[in-house]
């Protein structure tokens, strides 16, 4: 289905300094303002509609390379070249991926970082489509092993760590294989 398209943010004097693509409103939402802040509407330009993703990210890094990045003396904010992927418009390799979760596996951020993060959250909105995907996950059954060595069934996470005594995301922790026990509770 084509329910892509590219978009512009664009200056008080009609030049674009961000290049992106996206679907919905996303070009209402840009995530990260430090790069380019979203615009008032009247300087938001919708570009070409009606694509696949895969002609989205080709055009999107195409306009990139059309007006060039700040970075190497262009016009755009945009950090990336674009296209598909984060890292100048190539999908990340699995031995990527890997390299960079095991620098950031047991990483501990300090309390100022910590503060920044939930500063920089503080007032923004989740999604109806995230909070549905929330429940469902909450609510599927699941099955544990108590510190008896008995299998306990229970028709959802929320119910289990009521139970137990613990907070939902212990439960979820157990569910993702991030801890093996919680109040000597296992996953069965």
């Amino acid at each position: 289905m084509n329910e892509y398209y590219t978009y512009a943010y664009l200056t008080e004097d009609r030049k674009p300094y961000y290049i992106g693509k996206g679907k919905g409103n996303r070009y209402k939402r840009h995530t990260n303002a430090y790069d380019a802040p979203c615009p008032q509407a009247e300087f938001i330009l919708i570009l070409k509609r009606n694509l696949s993703e895969d002609e989205a990210w080709k055009h999107e890094e195409y306009l990139i390379a059309v007006y060039g990045r700040k970075s190497e003396g262009g016009l755009l904010l945009n950090r990336t070249r674009g296209g598909k992927g984060w890292g100048g418009g190539s999908v990340a390799s699995p031995e990527r991926k890997k390299k960079i979760g095991d620098a950031n596996r047991g990483r501990r951020l300090t309390k100022e970082h910590r503060q920044k993060l939930s500063d920089a959250k503080r007032g923004t909105k989740v999604s109806p489509t995230a909070i549905k995907a929330r429940a469902k996950n909450i609510r599927r059954p699941i099955s544990l092993i108590n510190p008896a060595g008995v299998i306990v069934n229970f028709s959802s996470s929320n119910l289990a760590a009521e139970v137990i005594g613990v907070n939902h995301s212990c439960i979820s922790r157990l569910r993702h294989g991030k801890n093996k026990t919680t109040k000597g509770w296992a996953l069965a």
